[in-house]
């Protein structure tokens, strides 16, 4: 009885609420069509999320990557239309959050496997997170690339040099990743039987100890 008092205690309140442009909502996806999303807002009325408002992405598939039951972010950006809907985006409310994150990936150095989606003279393109990405021309192989043509359609290990919220500026790099995996290739060619090293124990088996040297 004090649960069915809760929900309606609840409903009666998602009643009174006023949905505004600029909201940001957690919405469950309860319809996908070739065009749109149509969500639940617990609102009078339902809201859709147009095809051009879902992502940034050229790889996005709103058939592939989006379930019925998805909840999701989204942004209101027509509060109520000719026809009574909500209008809303799901690509507004991941620009505003996702910088943040972006962030933080920065900070832990976070690997990225992108898939080049164009070139240019200067470097290649690709996403992160739906973030459109660079990858300068310097920063794709140990050596200086002159030709980036044939990265079209790969997939590059890259790591966020770059990250500036308010220039929605994201530079990757897949050299420095590939610096720290020789510097590591490096270092075990050059350890040889009989050597004395330090090390930290990682771990302890019944088989014996993992040691990083």
């Amino acid at each position: 009885m004090a649960e069915s008092m809760k929900d309606f205690e609840t409903e009666l309140e998602q009643s009174f609420q006023v949905i505004k442009e600029g909201d940001v909502l957690e919405v469950e996806v309860i319809g996908i069509s070739e065009t749109e999303l149509t969500v639940d807002l617990n609102y009078y009325t339902e809201g859709i999320i147009p095809l051009e408002e879902c992502s940034d992405d050229p790889a996005f598939s709103i058939k592939n990557d989006c379930n019925i039951g998805d909840r999701i972010q989204a942004m209101v950006i027509d509060a109520e239309n000719e026809n009574g809907v909500v209008i809303l985006s799901k690509k507004a409310a991941h620009n505003l959050m996702i910088w943040d994150e972006l962030e933080e990936d920065y900070q832990n150095r976070t690997v990225f496997q992108v898939k080049i989606t164009d070139t240019t003279s200067g470097g290649i393109i690709g996403y992160v997170k739906g973030v459109r990405a660079f990858i300068p021309a310097s920063k794709i192989e140990l050596n200086y690339v002159e030709d980036t043509s044939g990265y079209l359609g790969m997939t590059l290990e890259a790591m966020i040099i770059t990250v500036d919220k308010e220039a929605k500026r994201l530079v990757l790099s897949a050299k420095e990743i590939q610096k720290e995996r020789k510097a590591k290739a490096d270092k075990i060619a050059s350890i040889q039987v009989g050597s004395v090293m330090e090390g930290t124990v990682d771990s302890l088996q019944t088989y014996g100890a993992f040691v990083r040297l």
